[in-house]
């Protein structure tokens, strides 16, 4: 299944069209490009857009250990998953939500602004964070993903209170993966290094790539903070978000993964500046896991 689909990312392939007009069956050849095809994902979940994101969605999708010790499979991006659905094969009766690997590796940037109708000295601002959480069904095979959602808000008073003059929010979307008791799949452990050639020396690190690995977070960090300053009626907030990324040194056998930090800002001034009278930021803590080839 993965060579042939594989071989029709790889190529260009004659789509062959029946045409039924007044009962008569016309077949026609058109030589197109799979990553020139776009793509509805409207009902299958996916996020690709093009056939060739579609087959290179399904083939990681069809990625199962094949040792006989198990299975894993990667279930895509979203808040639900009906597993008994899109996996008719698996006893999903008998999985917990401990079979379920899930992540989150970015969030994106959020700002707001406003205008105040007086004069005010104190800015107070807070950011709610994200903290995914997870639920299982066994009778009906549906995992439940909540508390994906971020904001942040900010206030100009007379006093340190946290109201909302400017408010702005976002929605993480987190990775899933069913792991069935596969010996492919390793759960690292959480931290930002990971010394595989340490660690599991009966591995051959050597032929491992960033591709190789899975990086992502369950929670982020609230952040408040509040500033007295000079009394002006513009008021700016800003979230900068986060993006995990990873990088593997054949060598040394050492993964790193970066980009884990955010900063949370507000700004009370005479224009809409994205300055920082209040000046906060946090880290997520990355949770790691290989897939051997």
């Amino acid at each position: 299944m993965k060579k042939i689909l594989r071989f029709i990312k790889n190529n260009s392939i004659g789509f062959i069209a029946g045409l039924v007009i007044a009962g008569t069956i016309g077949v026609y050849a058109v030589s197109v490009a799979s990553s020139d095809v776009s793509y509805d994902n409207s009902n299958s979940g996916s996020e690709a857009t093009t056939v060739s994101e579609a087959i290179d969605d399904l083939y990681t999708k069809t990625n199962s250990c094949s040792d006989g010790s198990g299975a894993f499979y990667y279930l895509g991006r979203g808040t639900s998953f009906n597993v008994a659905s899109s996996y008719p094969w698996i006893d999903t009766t008998q999985l917990t939500i401990d079979n379920f690997v899930i992540g989150v590796d970015s969030e994106a940037r959020i700002s707001a602004q406003a205008k105040v109708g007086s004069l005010y000295n104190y800015t107070s601002a807070s950011h709610t964070a994200f903290n995914i959480s997870k639920s299982y069904n066994p009778s009906t095979g549906v995992l439940t993903l909540g508390g994906n959602t971020y904001s942040i808000k900010a206030c100009l008073s007379d006093s340190y209170t946290y109201c909302s003059n400017a408010s702005a929010g976002g929605s993480v979307s987190p990775f899933v993966y069913l792991n069935i008791n596969s010996s492919k799949f390793i759960d690292l452990g959480t931290g930002t290094s990971f010394n595989i050639k340490t660690s599991y020396p009966n591995i051959d690190y050597a032929s491992l790539t960033e591709k190789n690995f899975i990086v992502g977070t369950m929670a982020a960090t609230n952040l408040t903070g509040t500033s007295a300053n000079s009394a002006h009626q513009y008021l700016s907030t800003y979230m900068s978000g986060f993006s995990l990324s990873k990088s593997y040194n054949t060598s040394t056998g050492v993964l790193s993964v970066g980009g884990n930090g955010y900063s949370f800002c507000a700004c009370n001034d005479d224009s809409y500046l994205y300055c920082c009278d209040v000046n906060r930021s946090g880290s997520v803590t990355p949770h790691a896991y290989l897939i051997l080839p």
